[in-house]
């Protein structure tokens, strides 16, 4: 069962798969399904990556986000303990894209238990800084296009549902 719309969304030209999720279309699950499910996309950035690139970028679009659906903090656990273990050293950046401001107060909290070198992956920026942060990451325009599209369209009707999870990268 997917546990929402986190999914492998592009690929950069360096070879860097860009993973995205949008608070929008958040289901309601299992602590396991979600944790399942976040292997299998973090595992598919793996797969996905090509030429020099060892590691992938991660944009979590707070967009929707509801506070009451996300209280049970196991799913967060399960996932840094996965990322913490199988996957160390492959996150190059997080951007974690208008977040509300109570995240923010839990971050300053939450930072001071994380690794400095984690830390400093981790960004909260508004949508517009993400995509120029994508860009000075080297990610090239045409990448950079279809990230900023899927966030536009999360904005607007019905949003954008994944058209293949855990990756829409061929």
């Amino acid at each position: 069962m997917w546990a929402g719309d986190m999914r492998v969304l592009v690929r950069a030209s360096s070879g860097h798969p860009i993973i995205y999720s949008c608070f929008r279309h958040q289901a309601r699950c299992t602590v396991d399904d979600f944790i399942d499910h976040v292997a299998a996309v973090l595992e598919a950035a793996v797969q996905k990556m090509e030429g020099n690139a060892t590691t992938f970028d991660f944009v979590l679009d707070c967009h929707g986000f509801q506070l009451m659906k996300n209280l049970d903090p196991r799913p967060i656990g399960g996932v840094l303990g996965a990322v913490k273990h199988a996957y160390f050293g492959r996150l190059r950046e997080a951007l974690i894209v208008d977040a509300p401001q109570n995240s923010r107060m839990l971050w300053k909290v939450a930072r001071g238990v994380i690794n400095p070198n984690v830390r400093n992956q981790i960004h909260f920026l508004s949508s517009s800084e993400a995509l120029d942060h994508l860009r000075r990451l080297d990610v090239d325009d045409a990448t950079v296009q279809v990230v900023q599209d899927v966030m536009v369209r999360n904005r607007t009707g019905k949003g954008v549902i994944p058209k293949r999870q855990p990756s829409e990268v061929d």
